[in-house]
């Protein structure tokens, strides 16, 4: 390996139009341009296009210890030279350079990248380009810089923005666990839910009309796996699925149930997440297998023989997950438009909420058509369930087919035509078995309800002991900030570390106890809505420059005030919190007793 001191003047021609990667001295110019970087000590990553002749990163990590930086490069015979001008192995070792090509470089791998606590700082994200020879590759940047954005916007969406949803879930959830551990596990479900080769997940899009009838033709066949809303549609053809999903936790869903006839609930199991409303489980009249959605509570409490299941907030997407982790050879998708129709229909035929359900208006952008010919409008929500989908498809060890034949276009899947699917089978014509599950023995699901209730106590008195903290440091804070709030320059200089230090210590010991393993399973999701909304105003404060002492002081009464605004946040979501988890830990006491 070449001495890196000696190559860092290395300057690059590019023969299909002579520019030079560097206009004047190659080290001059990175040492003008590490000036830029100065202010950018605290930034936990900085992404970059282009890696020119990788002395400027070299130098980069070397000035900031603590920092990681994300290297983009359009040109592989590029990555190639410069990789073996300069060593960046020890840093790649220590995962402070990732260096990736522009072809790998999409929505769905932002996702990935991002999935931890760099997508709280969407504020201060900015992908810098290396030099100006990089300008030429004007579409590739716009491309990365989108699929970044994209990335944030996921996030942003998934986090969510209203803790009622989080704690109306949690009570749902604890409310049916009592219910849920006298039914067959998402263990055994998955064990025996595969009784042919062939898995057909039907959803509602305006396509899944033309699909039923051959469906009909094959449904001894093959397993038909289905959401909720596809229930009264199928059992208006004459179609019994196999397993009917639902994880919504709204009263309306109850609907689906209440509007097919009682006969088409015979021999179907329903597989519904914990979740779900008391009128859902009342409307169904068949088999009922709970099971557990990925919410970390339920890790929590560890049940671990009805966990879990994934997919984000689709039906259809907790359906593939399920799927994924059976035994088929292959699964097959119809109905799953995640797309207007060309009639500007949003559900299929027979919808129970009409095939109108969801109005035009709600368009939020257009996506690739199935096959891959022109654009559709889909709306935002369909949008993070295509999303979703693309991600699934992509980590799924079965062979996925999209028979749709319509709406967006889901990458990664086989598109492929439903009747040629149907032919192959018919061709075989072997009967599926009838899916039978066992529930757990008595003695086994009475340890497990000890261990439960347990569990529920521990978590009140956490949550409790966070609580008590944080409204206790919100006082102190709010006390700080109004003696301060008008201070001068002058007078913020006079004010004395140790004071500063000593609220900041104590947000950071708050922090520290909330990030512990134990809290942030019972307590993380059900708090992200409103209180980790306020972590991407943490993390503009976070990369705040340090270069004198003033600079230094008015970062840390930045640091205090942003966090009264998340100990108050974090008051009022628990006590929420707390009254639904006291309410079910004095119901459980009252049955104990009695039975006792």
């Amino acid at each position: 390996m070449p001495d890196n001191s000696k190559v860092e003047n290395t300057n690059f021609i590019d023969n299909r139009d002579n520019s030079p990667m560097y206009k004047n001295e190659a080290s001059d110019e990175i040492t003008d341009s590490l000036k830029n970087f100065s202010s950018f000590d605290f930034y936990p990553t900085l992404y970059f296009f282009g890696i020119g002749n990788g002395h400027f990163y070299k130098r980069l990590l070397k000035k900031h210890k603590q920092q990681s930086i994300m290297i983009i490069e359009p040109e592989l015979e590029l990555l190639y030279i410069t990789l073996n001008l300069v060593d960046f192995s020890q840093e790649i070792l220590e995962k402070r350079v990732s260096i990736e090509h522009t072809n790998n470089i999409d929505k769905n791998y932002c996702i990935e990248l991002l999935n931890n606590r760099l997508k709280f700082f969407l504020k201060v994200y900015d992908l810098h380009v290396h030099t100006h020879y990089y300008e030429k590759y004007f579409e590739d940047i716009k491309n990365v810089h989108n699929s970044f954005i994209d990335a944030f916007k996921y996030h942003i969406f998934a986090i969510g923005n209203s803790a009622t949803d989080g704690t109306i879930g949690l009570e749902h959830s604890l409310q049916n666990t009592a219910k849920m551990l006298e039914t067959p596990t998402l263990k055994e479900l998955l064990k025996n839910g595969a009784n042919s080769k062939t898995a057909i997940i039907v959803s509602t899009g305006p396509s899944l009309a033309k699909q039923l009838p051959l469906l009909k033709k094959i449904q001894n066949y093959v397993t038909i796996l289905c959401i909720d809303a596809s229930f009264p549609i199928l059992s208006k053809e004459g179609i019994k699925p196999d397993i009917v999903f639902s994880i919504e936790r709204v009263k309306e869903s109850s609907e689906f149930y209440k509007k097919t006839p009682k006969k088409y609930h015979k021999d179907v199991i329903f597989a519904l997440a914990s979740v779900v409303h008391e009128h859902t489980v009342d409307n169904i009249h068949g088999e009922i297998a709970f099971f557990l959605r990925n919410d970390s509570y339920n890790t929590y409490f560890g049940l671990h023989d009805w966990s879990e299941l994934t997919g984000g907030m689709s039906a259809a997407n907790f359906t593939y997950d399920f799927a994924q982790k059976s035994n088929f050879e292959q699964i097959v998708i119809i109905g799953q438009d995640l797309a207007y129709g060309k009639d500007g229909s949003s559900h299929s035929k027979n919808h129970v909420f009409g095939e109108n359900e969801v109005d035009e208006k709600k368009i939020f952008c257009h996506v690739d058509s199935y096959g891959g010919e022109g654009t559709v409008a889909t709306t935002k929500v369909w949008k993070a369930f295509l999303d979703t989908y693309e991600l699934q498809v992509k980590f799924s060890p079965t062979k996925t087919i999209n028979a749709t034949e319509g709406g967006a276009r889901i990458k990664g899947t086989i598109e492929k035509s439903f009747q040629s699917i149907s032919e192959q089978i018919l061709e075989k014509k072997e009967i599926k078995n009838k899916i039978i599950l066992k529930p757990l023995p008595s003695n086994k699901v009475e340890e497990i309800k000890e261990h439960y209730h347990s569990k529920l106590n521990e978590a009140i008195k956490m949550g409790k002991s966070i609580q008590s903290k944080s409204q206790k440091a919100y006082k102190e804070a709010a006390l700080f900030l109004e003696k301060v709030e008008n201070y001068s320059d002058k007078q913020i200089k006079k004010i004395s570390f140790n004071i500063l230090s000593k609220y900041v210590n104590e947000i950071t010991n708050i922090k520290k106890e909330n990030n512990s393993k134990e809290f942030a399973m019972m307590y993380s999701l059900l708090l992200q809505a409103y209180v980790f909304s306020v972590e991407f105003d943490v993390g503009e404060v976070y990369v705040m420059s340090e270069n004198n002492d003033l600079a230094k002081k008015k970062k840390k009464i930045a640091w205090i005030k942003v966090h009264q605004l998340w100990f108050s946040r974090m008051d009022e979501n628990i006590s929420e919190i707390l009254k639904i988890l006291v309410k079910i830990e004095k119901k459980l006491h009252s049955e104990q007793t009695m039975i006792s």
